[in-house]
């Protein structure tokens, strides 16, 4: 019972890692899409 505590424990901390992952790579594609929008106007 114990190790499965663990590793939900880990599941939760990769989960939380995995979201910030994500966010920054959206944020970084909707920088790189407003940098060619200004360019182009």
């Amino acid at each position: 019972m114990g190790q499965l505590i663990e590793v939900f424990k880990k599941m939760k901390t990769f989960k939380i890692i995995y979201y910030v992952f994500l966010g920054a790579i959206a944020v970084i594609a909707v920088l790189l899409n407003f940098d060619k929008r200004r360019q182009v106007v």
